[in-house]
């Protein structure tokens, strides 16, 4: 009886080993498997539904893009109010690896919302807009009496309707808001010293008109003169993300003000 038993220790540690391997292994799931095509353009948003969908309840999850450009669309898989394009509810150990991917947004979305989870990482993936939801252009002249700017239509689309300019977008048109124009050094690419929001004060609300080369002239004085040929940042990004009861949230590579922790402990 002696000698029985001590054959089964060994057995018996080789199924701990086992079971402890099963339960720290980390599962890899390809987004391609479930519909997921890179630069296709097409909305990848039902195919990354399926694999979180696929993914909730399991713990140690890597959902891997390959690389490649992602499109994110606002029409389909969301709450038409608040259009999410990675939406974490209840998930936990998940891991989404972009492989180096372009995350592309169009329209008015929210690019990630992360509630009621932990132990949550994203990352190896840039975020843009294929229409950004800002314009940019250029000062080419100013005087007391008007302000001369240019504009890449082709990039930043807009249309002067009853003396006032609207830029489109996907799905919107909008005027340029009054407290919503900041100003941009040509050299350093940061916000002017010294200028908060609307440094030229409503110019922006005054009558637009469209002159030659791609150029709009805003009538009125502006609240100063910037320089001449300002360029604004090339390659803007705004990205907000929101943590709803979730703790032990870590934050890699942050600038600026990119998040806001709502409910969120141990930030």
């Amino acid at each position: 009886m002696v000698k029985n038993k001590l054959k089964r220790k060994p057995f018996l540690l080789f199924l701990m080993m086992v079971l402890l391997n099963q339960a720290f292994s980390q599962e890899t799931v390809y987004v391609t498997a479930f519909g997921a095509i890179p630069d296709s353009r097409q909305d990848v948003t039902p195919a990354l539904n399926r694999v979180l969908a696929y993914c909730k309840g399991k713990a140690r999850v890597t959902i891997q893009f390959p690389k490649g450009r992602f499109d994110f669309y606002p029409e389909v898989g969301h709450k038409k109010s608040n259009p999410i394009g990675i939406n974490l509810f209840k998930q936990h150990g998940l891991t989404i690896d972009g492989g180096g991917s372009e995350f592309i947004f169009h329209g008015k979305m929210q690019v990630a919302n992360v509630d009621s989870s932990s132990d949550i990482v994203l990352r190896n993936f840039s975020v843009d807009w294929d229409r950004p939801l800002i314009s940019q252009c250029q000062v080419v002249a100013v005087t007391d009496t008007c302000l001369d700017v240019k504009i890449d239509r082709q990039v930043y689309p807009y249309v002067i309707e009853q003396d006032t300019i609207q830029f489109i977008g996907e799905g919107w048109k909008y005027p340029v808001l009054e407290m919503y124009s900041t100003l941009y050094d040509k050299d350093t690419k940061e916000v002017v010293y010294n200028t908060w929001d609307a440094p030229l004060g409503n110019i922006f609300q005054s009558k637009a008109e469209q002159l030659a080369g791609g150029v709009v002239r805003f009538h009125g004085k502006p609240k100063m003169k910037p320089e001449v040929f300002s360029d604004k940042v090339d390659q803007p990004v705004a990205v907000r993300y929101a943590w709803s009861f979730s703790p032990d949230v870590t934050l890699y590579n942050d600038d600026g003000l990119p998040a806001a922790p709502f409910r969120t402990d141990d930030w």
